[in-house]
């Protein structure tokens, strides 16, 4: 009797080591793709925010060529607003030959888009000789 229930005993503690390991394995492959969703999500939210601010300035370099439009003398550095986003131009240049240069940034990690256009205006006509998305101004 004593055999039959020591050798009860071994195939309890094999079984609870397999159930060890099994879980310990189950736990790994669930952290894993765990970390592997975080970091998809957090490559989501740049890839956004990158577009957002990308989109922020072609807006700011929209809202710039209309004033321009109306108003070929208009030279005022300003800062432009939208959706609580901000982006900011500067207009360099002597009339008729103008360089625009937009700067947003967009985010909680500082996501920046850059354009330089250079124009030439002539009312009520704008003529965009160079557009420059990824300027380094």
């Amino acid at each position: 009797m004593f055999l039959y229930f020591s050798n009860k005993r071994n195939r309890g503690f094999v079984a609870l080591t397999a159930v060890l390991l099994l879980s310990a394995v189950i736990l790994f492959i669930i952290t894993s793709l765990s970390m592997q969703v975080l970091d998809e999500a957090e490559v989501s939210l740049a890839h956004e925010q990158s577009n957002k601010a990308n989109y922020l300035a072609e807006a700011c370099a929209e809202y710039v060529l209309l004033k321009l439009s109306n108003d070929s003398s208009y030279d005022v550095d300003d800062e432009l607003t939208l959706d609580d986003e901000t982006c900011s131009y500067v207009i360099d240049g002597e009339y008729p030959d103008k360089i625009i240069r937009v700067t947003s940034v967009v985010g909680d990690h500082s996501y920046t888009a850059e354009m330089e256009i250079e124009i030439s205006t002539t009312t009520p006509s704008v003529t965009i000789e160079s557009f420059n998305r990824n300027a380094d101004f």
